[in-house]
């Protein structure tokens, strides 16, 4: 520090002052005799001691400097302290949180695994029961295929069987009426060349002979009974357990009345049938019920009602093999037998 006191004034002595001091230090006692050069020796003192009392100052100064800078020091290593200690705290907390989520993390990579594993093998599964599928449906295939040729072939055989069957039936009918034919035409040559026609009229052999192109073109066939017409499904269609046709005027029908318009000495009889589908009672009932529904057409179309006469067979009298669709169709049929005797129709 610098000392403001002006030097004139520290030239004046004070009780007690350092002239004071230095003048009883000399020797001799009461003898104000200086030193050599006193003055100046004051001076020195003053400046001396007041280069002391500035030092004393500064020192003064500078330990309060010291003071407030370690002062300044501690707080700011407390206020370091206490932030990195905040910091610190924020640090393990946030550290505590990343250790939750990889925690959190792991476990869902665990679950992640495990899932797909388990959809690893569920694909496995379901590849397995493809392939398997797959073979079964080959087998099936190979199955199906063998079922159809082997169906194809009963169908086959059972027509063939059939076919077979009706002409058998068919050349024995025709035998039967060439003997007939025979028979009436000897008979006819011994009993009535001399006197013509015969009071009875004309033989069934000659009537038959006479209208046999008319039942060809019906596709009639000699029975005992008479002439046969079937109307299968290439003429009438009915379906499984109905007795409604599918085709209301068939064109057979219509030839059918169209000769028995030509001929109406002719009675009719029709014979309902079905296929084994269904109970015994209930098929005789509906064939009664399709021989109805034709003799509906037939008299619509101009037939009498009274020339016919209906009858419910059932599936007594099959024409083919149930056990194939082709045969049932083909047993779903109405006959129409053609009678010249109305006898025949009364007995």
């Amino acid at each position: 520090m610098t000392n403001s006191t002006p030097v004139s004034d520290q030239a004046t002595p004070t009780p007690g002052s350092a002239d004071e001091l230095a003048t009883a230090a000399l020797p001799g006692g009461d003898d104000p005799t200086p030193a050599i050069d006193a003055p100046e020796t004051q001076l020195r003192i003053t400046a001396v001691i007041s280069l002391l009392v500035a030092l004393f100052g500064a020192g003064l100064f500078a330990v309060r400097a010291v003071e407030q800078t370690r002062e300044a020091g501690a707080e700011a290593v407390a206020r370091t302290t206490l932030l990195a200690a905040e910091e610190r705290a924020a640090l393990e907390a946030e550290n505590t949180d990343l250790e939750g989520q990889l925690a959190d993390a792991t476990a869902r990579i665990a679950q992640l695994e495990q899932a797909q594993a388990e959809t690893e093998a569920r694909a496995a599964e379901l590849e397995q029961a493809k392939t398997s599928a797959q073979a079964r449906a080959a087998r099936l295939e190979q199955a199906q295929a063998a079922a159809q040729y082997l169906n194809k072939d009963l169908e086959l055989k059972a027509q063939q069987a059939a076919l077979a069957a009706e002409n058998a039936k068919l050349t024995e009918q025709i035998a039967r009426a060439k003997a007939r034919l025979a028979t009436a035409n000897t008979g006819l040559d011994a009993g009535s060349a001399a006197r013509g026609q015969s009071e009875s009229g004309p033989s069934q052999a000659t009537v038959l002979g006479e209208r046999w192109p008319a039942y060809a073109a019906l596709g009639a066939r000699f029975t005992d009974d008479g002439m046969l017409v079937t109307l299968g499904e290439q003429a009438l269609r009915f379906e499984t357990g109905s007795a409604t046709l599918a085709n209301q005027e068939p064109s057979a029908l219509r030839e059918v009345n169209q000769f028995l318009a030509t001929h109406p000495e002719v009675r009719v009889e029709l014979r309902g049938h079905t296929d084994n589908t269904g109970p015994a009672e209930a098929n005789r009932a509906l064939s009664e019920q399709r021989a109805e529904a034709v003799k509906e057409v037939l008299v619509s179309l101009g037939t009498s009602a009274e020339r016919i006469r209906i009858e419910g067979r059932g599936e007594q009298e099959p024409i083919a093999d149930n056990r194939t669709a082709a045969g049932r169709r083909a047993n779903r049929r109405v006959e129409i037998l053609l009678i010249a005797d109305r006898s025949d129709l009364d007995g």
